[in-house]
């Protein structure tokens, strides 16, 4: 009823949706659950570190490419096979002259699309288009692959509709050569697989596991960069309530792939990072001054407290004598609002964003805060080159806090914002004649 009263079809109500869930829980993206803080074991030396939660990398790449459509290759017959099936005939199905057809094709939360093709005529492949997927579990992960048919004729919202749609698991495309073609069936919406008459993707591609380990030479060797992004602390007040989102893109050199990658929006708050983790860390993990910060703000609400009152604000991260000496700072310090180790607003992404890398050597990294607003860019982090991270033992950094060039950026987020993130670099070997 409600689906039927809105100005777009249910195939895109269902596109929302999973874009939402995509987002949120589908590989790479998942809602993490800190065990080793539910359980409190703060002061073991194990304690998992919160940005190890989300950021596990790519366990290897997918390369893949639609050489052609087998069965129903011209796009006319393709959309009449699709009007006679019993899917096509509950929805509107017009004729049409010269119907525009494109590929979607996803891993994971990754999503590709095609080119137009058909509208000229031809017959439908797009065997020039290759894409990379970063794959993160080849036992849990599907390549799915669509049909859609462009709608050239909403005014509002156009609401393409997928014509026909077929699955492979990645284990079964572990093998894939591009000299040994895959053949994915593709059945019409409400057509059983093993019917005949649907139409027939080949693909050919190949699937190459990502590594870590140091190199005695690059040569014919790809790169991908992971970037995690944790967190951005310091902003200005005047940042409170504003959305923002981290792009992460490639300098010099080329590249076939997306040179840039972005995370999901984020509203910018007081002490985001510490109601999200106060609770969850230990004592020695804090910064004391996120502590006194706390403390301050009871004692300006007018809460006379304690130091045994505080340890059971906070129970198990302060002692009654560092929780005394915490409220004498405070005190003094009450008539100074300057003297705040903490007085901004904060970020939390817990995310990785990752890119393919042609040469680390001629390539560097750009990390831009930008505000969602009007697509400005507050602070900026950027290296010339990636060299030094391949040429180390472990291909990688450890979390660090980078202090922002806000005077680069348009929409200043003020001279304490940092922000948090860590670095790797992986390798492997593409097939050369691949193309």
């Amino acid at each position: 009823g409600v689906a039927a009263a809105l100005p777009f079809s249910p195939e895109k109500l269902q596109g929302f949706v999973k874009q939402v869930i995509g987002e949120k829980m589908v590989l790479p993206n998942s809602i993490n659950v800190h065990i080793d803080a539910l359980v409190r074991n703060f002061h073991r030396a194990d304690f998992l570190d919160y940005h190890v939660l989300h950021s596990q990398p790519p366990v290897g790449i997918l390369h893949i490419s639609v050489r052609s459509i087998e069965g129903l290759g011209s796009p006319q017959a393709l959309v009449d096979a699709y009007a006679a099936s019993p899917h096509g005939r509950e929805g509107s199905s017009r004729p049409m002259s010269h119907p525009s057809i494109y590929a979607v094709l996803r891993v994971g939360a990754d999503r590709r699309t095609t080119e137009r093709s058909g509208h000229d005529g031809k017959v439908l492949a797009w065997p020039a288009e290759e894409f990379g997927f970063l794959v993160d579990s080849v036992m849990e992960q599907d390549l799915q692959v669509e049909l859609a048919l462009e709608d050239r004729d909403s005014m509002l919202v156009r609401c393409d509709r997928t014509l026909a749609k077929g699955s492979a698991s990645l284990l079964s495309l572990k093998e894939l050569a591009p000299h040994m073609p895959f053949r994915l069936p593709m059945p019409f919406p409400g057509v059983p697989e093993d019917k005949s008459g649907h139409p027939i993707a080949v693909l050919a591609g190949y699937y190459a596991p990502l590594s870590s380990q140091p190199l005695q030479s690059s040569d014919g060797v790809s790169w991908v960069l992971q970037v995690t992004i944790d967190c951005a602390i310091g902003l200005s007040l005047q940042c409170d309530q504003r959305r923002y989102r981290v792009r992460v893109r490639l300098t010099g050199g080329t590249s076939r792939q997306p040179e840039a990658a972005v995370s999901a929006t984020k509203v910018a708050g007081r002490g985001e990072v510490a109601k999200a983790r106060l609770l969850n860390a230990s004592l020695d993990g804090l910064r004391w001054s996120e502590v006194k910060d706390r403390i301050k703000l009871l004692h300006d609400r007018g809460a006379k407290l304690s130091p045994e009152d505080v340890c059971y604000v906070l129970p198990g991260f302060v002692t009654p004598e560092a929780a005394a000496r915490l409220m004498a700072e405070v005190e003094s310090e009450a008539n100074s609002a300057a003297d705040a180790a903490y007085a901004g607003t904060d970020l939390l992404f817990e995310e990785s964003l990752r890119l393919e890398v042609a040469d680390p050597s001629s390539q560097g990294l750009r990390v831009e805060l930008v505000s969602v607003s009007d697509d400005a860019c507050a602070g900026i982090l950027e290296w010339s080159s990636l060299e030094w991270l391949a040429n180390s033992d472990v291909m990688e950094d450890s979390m660090q806090a980078y202090s922002l060039d806000a005077s680069m950026g348009v929409a200043s987020v003020g001279p304490a914002a940092k922000l948090y993130i860590k670095r790797k670099l992986m390798h492997f070997r593409p097939i050369a004649d691949f193309a």
